[in-house]
């Protein structure tokens, strides 16, 4: 509302642009944009400068090859196993729930604790996957694998998504992250509170969208949630590897994410505050001149009951009918009167 009386005074004719740009927001740095032009060249410059680190790497002896190539055990683990259990995991509680199937946009009232047990549950099978490997290799071999993922959904992005080129942004920070590791002499140790920095501004720009792809396109998302994590976590395994405990830290997050979904159990009813929804369509065929009430609910409620009956008809009339906007098709219907002949 407050944009209206902008666009209402704005001079339209100059909307046409030869260029698309590529943009993400910064606290303090507003929005940052660039051409789509930049996206290739950065995820090449990306790639020649992993090759080059690398390279330094062997000739400094401080990585080597089978613990290098060994780091992409536990970051691909994690990452399947987390994206597996969070996918079949809300197919389960859609099971026990099917009362959420009502929800047509997919983000049910108690949605935020589901998001919080994926994260916790996602970061405890980070924690218990990458312990023995924390335990034997080091950062900077565990570093490279986690990099190399990255510049390769980049990759896909530079040619399929471009728009979400700002994704290069996290590897040139775990670049440079890699490079402090192998070019400095200093205890690793000592560096944990700068790579802890280093890591915040890749947390401002990506976390959020561990929350916001389940909320914008439903809970079904979850599992995208759960390779964020994954894919954060891996980026900063340097600075993971320093925390003390690691397995009581799994548990943790394990008991954290059982308590949020122990809350999101005793909170999927509805009341006053969370009403159920429910959805009426009126439809006339006018060939055959009939008309029905029909919905996309599963079964009927205080207010559908008014046009549905008690016991409407599957909705299997409909099998060629429009769906809704979420994909859904219409379950139940009731033939109902002709409001059009009735008005004429």
């Amino acid at each position: 509302m407050h944009l209206l009386p902008y666009f209402a005074n704005a001079d339209l004719n100059g909307l046409n642009s030869e260029t698309d740009l590529v943009y993400f927001s910064f606290p303090g740095f507003g929005l940052i944009n660039y051409p789509f032009s930049w996206v290739f060249p950065m995820v090449i410059l990306g790639y020649l400068t992993l090759f080059f680190l690398i390279f330094i790497g062997f000739r400094k002896n401080k990585i080597q090859l089978k613990p290098m190539l060994l780091g992409f055990i536990p970051f691909l683990s994690s990452m399947v196993l987390a994206s597996a259990i969070a996918y079949f995991g809300w197919k389960f509680i859609l099971f026990i729930h099917p009362e959420y199937a009502e929800i047509l946009h997919g983000f049910t009232y108690n949605g935020n604790y589901y998001i919080a047990a994926v994260v916790a549950i996602s970061l405890a099978i980070c924690f218990a996957v990458y312990r023995p490997y924390f335990l034997k290799y080091e950062p900077a071999e565990l570093l490279v694998a986690p990099i190399i993922i990255w510049l390769l959904l980049n990759s896909l992005i530079a040619f399929y998504l471009p728009g979400a080129g700002f994704f290069i942004f996290a590897v040139f920070i775990a670049l440079f992250i890699f490079a402090v590791l192998l070019f400095s002499k200093d205890s690793f140790r000592n560096k944990s509170v700068f790579f802890s920095f280093l890591s915040v501004p890749v947390l401002i720009v990506f976390a959020p969208m561990i929350k916001t792809f389940p909320v914008g396109l439903g809970l079904k998302m979850l599992a995208l949630s759960a390779i964020f994590v994954v894919l954060l976590f891996g980026l900063f395994v340097p600075v993971f590897k320093l925390f003390k405990n690691q397995k009581s830290l799994s548990r943790l997050f394990f008991f954290l994410g059982s308590l949020a979904l122990l809350s999101a159990y005793f909170s999927s009813g509805y009341d006053t505050d969370r009403k159920r929804p429910n959805s009426l369509v009126y439809i006339l065929d006018q060939d055959k001149n009939k008309a029905f009430w029909a919905s996309y609910d599963l079964k009927v409620d205080d207010y559908t009951k008014q046009y549905l009956g008690d016991s409407p008809e599957e909705a299997n009339l409909f099998s060629n009918f429009t769906s809704s906007k979420y994909g859904s098709s219409l379950s139940l219907y009731k033939q109902t009167e002709n409001s059009s002949t009735s008005c004429s």
